[in-house]
């Protein structure tokens, strides 16, 4: 069962971020850069589930796209491990963690 935020995009985000500690934030050796790609990735997940409540009119295809809070906190911390294991962050890498894999 997947429970998913209620709310409009501004209040998603909020919430999404209450649940990570500043603590997680400082222990990364590229702080800011880990701090962009989580506000980046929350972003995402908000404007998926926002987009959710309008059912199919205006995707591209006939699909949904399912982007619970499970897979938030598995891609975030995927990306930590990319920033800690590796010098140079590939963005393609990124892209397909957060829209294709999970």
């Amino acid at each position: 069962m997947t429970v998913e935020t209620s709310g409009n995009i501004k209040t998603m985000m909020l919430n999404l971020y209450n649940n990570i500690s500043e603590e997680y934030f400082e222990s990364s050796k590229q702080s800011e850069i880990l701090k962009n790609l989580v506000f980046s990735l929350t972003l995402f997940h908000a404007l998926l589930i926002d987009r959710k409540k309008f059912g199919p009119i205006g995707w591209n295809s006939g699909s949904t796209y399912d982007f619970s809070d499970n897979d938030l906190t598995v891609t975030k911390d995927q990306i930590y491990m990319l920033i800690e294991e590796s010098e140079q962050i590939q963005i393609t890498v990124l892209r397909i963690l957060a829209a294709v894999i999970n």
